[in-house]
């Protein structure tokens, strides 16, 4: 072989060389850049989500303080409750359903209903986000449970010859689930497979203190009001993230915009649980395949007294961060082949 040949082979082979480590190089920080970018996503996704729930949270509390001082609420649950032992007085028991109808009509919340002191369950209204009906009624618990109820559409007025008798009523818990607070509280809990904020406001009251002899607070009764976060929510905050979100709980899917996500995994339910009793909010952050199609995933658990209630994922397509890597490897080699094709000839000439 021909010294210019040779000259002319070894610069080729030292630039394809060069362009192969380049551009590995290249496709290697790109790759650790695009995961970073990935996860700064999803954990931006999760900042718009929390900040979206925290305000849901401070509207709920705000709406339970609306019902608790509608129309002297303290005062009408104070006789309520004072007397739910004696000669039931259906009057009283209207007034507080209309009272929770008007106003319950006006807001998006799922569930409202009004507990007495003791916990038992006094009124209620519910807006069927199926239907767009309303069922409303009250609960007499003594001396015998008497359930009055109604079923209204959305426009029309509630009258107290519409409430009837209902034997069967499972709308809601007769008795209260769990203590009766004492100050404002929301919670998350999981009710009919779907994930709730569940907000709690005592209700106040004036009462007579014989020792001290002047007119005190004091709580009578709850105004508990529950807030679906369903699929609506859930393609709400996809949009807003740019990220498919799911909700699960005990593993199973709630709600999500990627509907092949059925299940979390029982290794992945591990993690989160041991990130649930550290109470972490770190995102746990994992990659996921669903078929031949992957994807950078974030998880945040949602805890309630320690323990894991549900649990929030924001997926991110890898193959968007494979085709930023590919355009850039795909230009480094368009530009080495332009060296080539430049540096050869002057290699050639002056060998």
């Amino acid at each position: 072989m021909k010294v210019k040949n040779k000259i002319m082979f070894g610069a080729f082979a030292m630039l394809i060389v060069v362009m192969l480590i380049s551009s590995l190089v290249v496709s290697l920080v790109i790759n650790k850049q695009n995961r970073k970018i990935s996860e700064t996503l999803i954990e931006k996704s999760f900042s718009i989500i929390r900040e979206d729930l925290k305000d849901k949270q401070i509207k709920l509390l705000s709406d339970n303080h609306k019902i608790e001082s509608i129309n002297g609420m303290g005062g009408t649950i104070k006789y309520i409750y004072e007397n739910k032992k004696e000669d039931f007085q259906s009057s009283t028991y209207e007034s507080i359903t209309e009272y929770l109808f008007t106003i319950g009509r006006t807001m998006d919340i799922w569930k409202m209903a009004i507990y007495d002191i003791d916990g038992d369950l006094v009124t209620f209204h519910i807006n069927d986000p199926d239907t767009a009906a309303m069922h409303v009624g009250y609960i007499h618990p003594m001396p015998e449970r008497t359930s009055k109820t109604a079923i209204l559409q959305s426009k029309q007025n509630l009258k107290m010859d519409l409430l009837k008798p209902e034997a069967n009523f499972s709308k809601f818990s007769f008795k209260l689930e769990g203590e009766v607070t004492s100050a404002d509280r929301v919670n998350y809990a999981v009710i009919d497979n779907t994930l709730c904020l569940v907000a709690q406001v005592p209700v106040m009251g004036k009462k007579y203190n014989t020792k001290t002899e002047a007119i005190e607070d004091r709580q009578f009764g709850l105004v508990v009001t529950i807030k679906r976060l369903d699929q609506l929510f859930i393609e709400k905050m996809s949009r807003l993230s740019g990220t498919d979100v799911c909700i699960f709980s005990e593993g199973a899917l709630r709600a999500g915009t990627f509907s092949e996500y059925t299940s979390l995994e029982r290794e992945l339910l591990n993690k989160i649980d041991k990130a649930s009793s550290q109470t972490s909010e770190d995102v746990i952050f994992n990659d996921i395949s669903f078929g031949d199609e992957k994807f950078f995933q974030g998880l945040i658990p949602l805890q309630v007294n320690g323990r894991n209630i549900a649990t929030i994922a924001a997926l991110y397509p890898q193959k968007i961060a494979k085709a930023n890597t590919w355009q850039l490897v795909r230009l480094l080699v368009i530009v080495s082949l332009i060296c080539l094709a430049v540096f050869l000839p002057i290699t050639y000439f002056f060998a």
